[in-house]
């Protein structure tokens, strides 16, 4: 229900159920910890998107520590958790700290198996992006050359990503799945 209102541009009561739905996942007790950081996540995200960027940043680190103690190897959700903070820690204008939680992320997806060209290329893009306000050229010029390389619309085909320039099948091509 929280998505739905958060969807529809109704922030405070999307706040609000997404803090009911967390206080009755911490009484029940049989929740998993995954369970609760990815209702935190969400709220993290609604506070970013309502603007409170010092409450968003609070609860995505909490979901970004408690996915990294569930998971012993490199895991796509720890990743998504913490590009989702660079994005917070980017907008209140801690470039530098969201620059490195950028790379943390990508470096992450290369190292899970079956990630797809087109998250690492978000990644990429957006590791791109902040140095680029931040007037870091240097890393501007090579995460941007490494995401214009990667951002070839690419989708699953048979266990392999075909990339396709959207002119026609012809200039369609095979690569292989990127994995560790």
């Amino acid at each position: 229900l929280a998505v739905l209102y958060q969807s529809s541009g109704r922030m405070e009561k999307a706040v609000e159920i997404y803090k009911e739905s967390l206080e009755l996942q911490r009484k029940c007790g049989n929740v998993s910890p995954l369970e609760i950081s990815t209702t935190v996540m969400n709220l993290g995200n609604c506070y970013r998107q309502c603007g409170e960027l010092k409450e968003s940043v609070r609860l995505l680190e909490e979901a970004v520590a408690t996915k990294r103690s569930c998971y012993s190897s490199p895991n796509p959700h720890v990743a998504v958790a913490i590009h989702q903070l660079a994005f917070s820690y980017g907008l209140s204008g801690k470039m530098e700290k969201a620059i490195e939680l950028y790379q943390e992320s990508l470096e992450l997806k290369r190292k899970c198996r079956n990630v797809t060209l087109q998250s690492l290329s978000t990644s990429t893009y957006n590791a791109a992006s902040s140095p680029c306000r931040s007037r870091n050229t240097s890393s501007l010029q090579q995460c941007s050359r490494a995401a214009a390389v990667m951002n070839v619309g690419c989708y699953r085909d048979s266990g392999r990503l075909r990339a396709f320039t959207g002119k026609s099948s012809r200039n369609q091509t095979d690569m292989p799945l990127i994995s560790s």
